[in-house]
């Protein structure tokens, strides 16, 4: 087997020591980071969710005691309000945390090919020293 062919065995098998603690630090940070934006989204939601739920019965309860036609229809135009808002609230979470999770796994991916980068420099026959590439040789 060729030099060459031997150092890209050893990568691609793992047997390149390499100091992979800052990149496993760096991880961790992203993912932490993204784990408190969801909880403040989380925390939005609930927030939302609750302000329209109160619509909703408020609006029952005003169909409830109402005395004329008036008053049913602004009851059942506040229960409306209350559902169609919980459902664009729904629909903003949903698509906020499909941006959140692409984005994450986008940053590990991009974590992933720094250190495989960093793996490949710590294989080059030629690291910076103005040297010839001998891989084949």
């Amino acid at each position: 087997m060729k030099n060459g062919e031997r150092r890209l065995h050893d990568f691609i098998y793992g047997d390149v020591e390499t100091d992979e603690a800052p990149h496993e630090e760096v991880r961790r940070k992203v993912i932490e980071e993204f784990d408190y934006g969801r909880k403040l989204v989380m925390v939005k939601l609930t927030l939302a969710l609750l302000m329209c739920t109160t619509f909703l019965f408020f609006g029952a309860w005003w169909i409830a005691k109402a005395g004329d036609t008036r008053e049913m229809l602004l009851g059942f135009f506040l229960m409306m309000i209350g559902l169609d808002t919980s459902v664009l609230v729904k629909l903003w979470y949903w698509v906020i945390d499909s941006r959140m999770t692409t984005s994450k796994e986008i940053k590990q991916v991009q974590l992933q090919l720094a250190q495989m980068n960093a793996r490949l420099e710590a294989l080059s026959p030629t690291r910076g020293d103005g040297g010839t590439n001998d891989v084949d040789a």
